[in-house]
């Protein structure tokens, strides 16, 4: 198993929780803002072409919260591995996710390797 110093452990910490916080408040902003979507121009008359707009809007925000939700749980099992000791092991193979690899994205769960294959056989 791959060790961290102290040092390297607070850093990847305080990088996780930093774009946890920016991630959350960014759903929150992109839910409010699709929740409260309307296709009523004020006059009463909702064109066709407006609506279609809105939804394609409405769609596109609703897969950036998708996006965004699911790297927050990412983070959130990157700040429990930190916690217990097993943060930078590859879920995959078990080898150590290189460090370099851990700064650029500090929540992955695979090393480059394994995530190659994934993709491939998606």
């Amino acid at each position: 198993m791959q060790r961290f110093s102290k040092e390297e452990i607070a850093k990847f910490r305080t990088m996780l929780f930093e774009r946890r916080e920016i991630l959350a408040g960014n759903v929150s902003r992109m839910s409010d803002s699709a929740l409260s979507n309307n296709h009523d121009s004020g006059n009463g008359f909702n064109h066709m072409a407006d609506m279609g707009t809105d939804n394609y809007d409405q769609e596109f925000t609703i897969g950036r919260i998708e996006n965004e939700e699911d790297e927050l749980r990412a983070i959130d099992e990157a700040i429990q591995k930190l916690d217990a000791g097993t943060y930078g092991a590859c879920e995959s193979c078990s080898q150590p996710i290189p460090k370099t690899r851990l700064r650029a994205l500090p929540f992955v769960s695979l090393c480059v390797r394994c995530k190659e294959l994934e993709e491939k056989s998606a």
